[in-house]
């Protein structure tokens, strides 16, 4: 076998699989950005809304909710001990309203945003939770029922560059955001790609023979 052919091969198999990789990130709320453990406040009106504590990675929140631990909420299903916690029937320690409904903007746009939601009893609520782009084009929307134990909800499109979302009720929890860029090199072209290299190889080695 021509050694520098089968070199470039291996290559394009490494370029590929690289390129099909995506920067992943998880926000649990249980620690900082930094990755150190956040004591939350047990109550709506001893926390702060969340904003900028996650900004360093990339997300940041319109301040409709608050970070706290989970004593007050009978609800399951998430990271212990904490969770983002909405109220609209509440009050921030600095006087400013609890919403039922919050922005999560992006520095950078991503392609798919997964995130756990629940609401304790009673429950039955409708929960949307809907995708823009930087024009704030619709790019996506997804809707599901609360329940305590929460239920993973995930959206997708190449260019999400915020996500709005709010709950016909007024009390529901939303915990472990996960999310990643779309992929640089679809899976298709990869694909291709690697069959185009077989296609070679298996040329050279057709021409050594003959």
């Amino acid at each position: 076998m021509n050694f520098k052919i089968a070199g470039v091969v291996a290559s394009l198999i490494c370029a590929i699989g690289f390129a099909d990789e995506a920067d992943a990130t998880l926000i649990n709320f249980d620690t900082d950005a930094g990755g150190a453990p956040l004591v939350a406040p047990a109550l709506f009106i001893d926390a702060q809304p969340l904003t900028t504590l996650y900004s360093s990675l990339g997300a940041t929140w319109a301040g409709g909710g608050g970070i706290l631990d989970s004593t007050t909420f009978s609800v399951a299903g998430f990271s212990s001990p904490n969770f983002l916690a909405y109220n609209s029937f509440a009050t921030f320690e600095n006087g400013d309203p609890v919403l039922s409904s919050d922005t999560l903007t992006f520095s950078t746009p991503q392609g798919t945003v997964s995130f756990l939601v629940g609401a304790p009893a009673p429950f039955g609520d409708t929960f949307t939770a809907t995708a823009f782009d930087a024009a704030m084009n619709i790019v996506d929307i997804q809707q599901i029922t609360l329940t305590p134990t929460l239920q993973l909800l995930t959206l997708s499109n190449p260019s999400i560059a915020s996500v709005s979302y709010s709950s016909e009720g007024a009390i529901f929890v939303v915990d472990n955001f996960d999310f990643q860029v779309a992929s640089q090199v679809s899976e298709p072209t990869s694909f291709a790609m690697l069959a185009f290299a077989l296609v070679g190889l298996g040329f050279v080695a057709r021409r050594r023979e003959d």
